[in-house]
């Protein structure tokens, strides 16, 4: 009877030493390694973020964009884009097949859910934690060549 509550005892503890919580060191090098990759996602989009954005109409979504499990672009009409960070990790998001929004209303804000549908999980439900408007990055304007001089004859 005592070795088995010694083991069961044993076996709480091990579970609780893997359930540890991460350092402020390691949250850092996690929040940089997203930034990064969101950065390079954008980049390859051409895209830049910008302020946080209330007014993603749900209905108006049309395709999207995994980042990494922390993030997805949402493509809204025809040259709209959203970036979407949410408050957990959506396991599924980085394979998913669709991507569903839930809101009450008919507009997509913070503390609404993205609904993923992968090949792990039927339904996953993700809550978002900020909406971005995002921006295309301007086309440098190339430099013209300056204007061939026409040599005039005059008489």
């Amino acid at each position: 009877m005592k070795t088995s509550l010694l083991v069961a005892t044993a076996c709480a503890f091990m579970l609780l030493g893997a359930c540890k919580s991460p350092t402020p060191q390691e949250k850092q090098a996690y929040a940089e390694k997203n930034a990064k990759e969101v950065a390079e996602a954008l980049d390859k989009l051409k895209l830049t973020q910008g302020e946080p954005e209330t007014r993603l109409y749900r209905f108006r979504v049309n395709g999207f964009k995994a980042i990494n499990q922390y993030n997805l672009v949402v493509y809204a009409g025809v040259k709209e884009r959203y970036l979407i960070t949410l408050m957990e990790p959506c396991i599924d998001l980085p394979f998913a097949w669709t991507v569903g929004l839930q809101s009450y209303t008919s507009m997509v804000d913070n503390f609404d859910s993205v609904i993923v549908r992968g090949p792990s999980n039927p339904r996953e439900r993700c809550h978002i934690d900020k909406v971005y408007k995002l921006n295309p990055v301007e086309q440098a304007v190339p430099a013209t060549a300056p204007a061939a001089t026409k040599a005039v004859k005059t008489s």
